[in-house]
């Protein structure tokens, strides 16, 4: 027993010292960016192509970072913010026609990104669900590149859950790439890259057939990181010592 108590006290003694700046991480983050409408399923008759539109949110991500020493850490993070989103497409149309359809919903965004840090660079890969509460489906004309007429209408979060009976939450996946630039309190302004793909709202058909459009998206993001992992600072308290 007690070369067992020895045993377990060395180990968490090795833990302590090796997770000695570890502790409460949280980011805020805005990102936005470029959307590329995916359609998918089918409607008979008719061919849809993708469109682009534009993204844009704010996020907090809260959670524990592990610092393993030689400036690598693992941030173990989740997340939950605002989203606002665009799903486009576009049908055939003549040389001098475009006709657009797109969806964008505002979202509830809830998910995980656990992050690799190296020195003041991170790189996340995470996922979760966006539930939208509210959105705007518009058709828009354009000939000849500057005369448009539109159509549209607005949806409530009742009306999003029965037209999208087969489906109305918006899984995703998401990779991005940081940079953060620390002061000596260990707050730190966030820059980064984000790429992500969202499997969009379904639309059901007939018991078989459902039409949805999906998102790849990629843009930029910046906020404002608080975290103990401050390689920068932990450089200059090196130096000071020697």
């Amino acid at each position: 027993m007690k070369k067992l108590l020895l045993i377990i006290s060395i180990f968490i003694s090795i833990n302590l010292s090796l997770l000695a700046a570890s502790g409460f991480e949280g980011i805020i983050n805005v990102p936005f960016g470029l959307s590329i409408g995916i359609p998918m399923g089918t409607i008979e008759g008719t061919t849809r192509k993708i469109n682009t539109g534009f993204d844009v949110g704010v996020t907090a991500l809260f959670g524990y970072v592990i610092d393993f020493k030689n400036n690598i850490g693992l941030s173990i993070l989740g997340e939950a913010g605002y989203s606002y989103d665009t799903y486009s497409y576009s049908l055939p149309s003549d040389s001098t026609t475009k006709i657009a359809n797109s969806t964008a919903f505002h979202s509830l965004q809830v998910g995980i990104l656990p992050k690799i840090n190296i020195n003041d660079f991170s790189i996340g890969i995470g996922g979760g669900l966006k539930i939208p509460i509210a959105g705007n489906i518009e058709e828009r004309t354009t000939t000849h590149g500057t005369n448009y007429t539109a159509a549209g209408s607005t949806v409530d979060m009742y009306s999003i859950v029965n037209k999208y009976d087969k489906m109305n939450v918006i899984p995703y996946v998401k990779l991005t790439f940081d940079y953060s630039v620390f002061n000596n309190y260990n707050v730190g302004a966030n820059f980064g890259l984000y790429l992500d793909y969202e499997f969009g709202t379904r639309e059901k058909i007939d018991e078989k057939k459902y039409i949805s459009v999906d998102s790849f998206g990629f843009g930029l993001q910046v906020g404002l990181r608080f975290s103990p992992f401050n390689t920068s600072q932990a450089k200059k308290e090196e130096e000071q010592k020697q």
